[in-house]
């Protein structure tokens, strides 16, 4: 572990949030002082407080550790453009496996395709 990249992260994470390293130390059941030789890179955090600190400033512990956010850029890939239905029959919460749209664009006619969702119910 790189110990100036994380007690630089540490403090930039700390200040973003606007906590002071008391409240952070307070957080983290450590003293203000340990938090100080952290940031200043007289120390390094135990690698059993890094989840603790990786929770108190809601990241992931790579993310305390590579001083870098990671950012998941498929957030609202499938589960957005998903289409759901409940059964009449049973109840059922029941995933649509047909893109509608697609298979408009590929010629099926939305009888066609109507067919294709009522066999599912069957």
């Amino acid at each position: 572990m790189n110990q100036y990249i994380t007690g630089a992260t540490i403090k930039e994470l700390r200040e973003q949030r606007k906590m002071t390293q008391l409240q952070l130390a307070e957080i983290l059941m450590v003293s203000e002082k340990t938090i100080s030789k952290w940031e200043t890179a007289k120390g390094y955090p135990d690698i059993t407080l890094l989840e603790p600190i990786a929770d108190a400033f809601g990241i992931s512990v790579p993310e305390l550790i590579s001083g870098h956010q990671i950012k998941n850029a498929n957030v609202s890939a499938n589960m957005m453009r998903s289409k759901f239905y409940i059964c009449p029959v049973c109840g059922n919460v029941i995933h649509d496996p047909f893109d509608v749209n697609t298979l408009i664009n590929y010629g099926v006619t939305t009888e066609e395709v109507a067919g294709r969702l009522s066999a599912i119910f069957i």
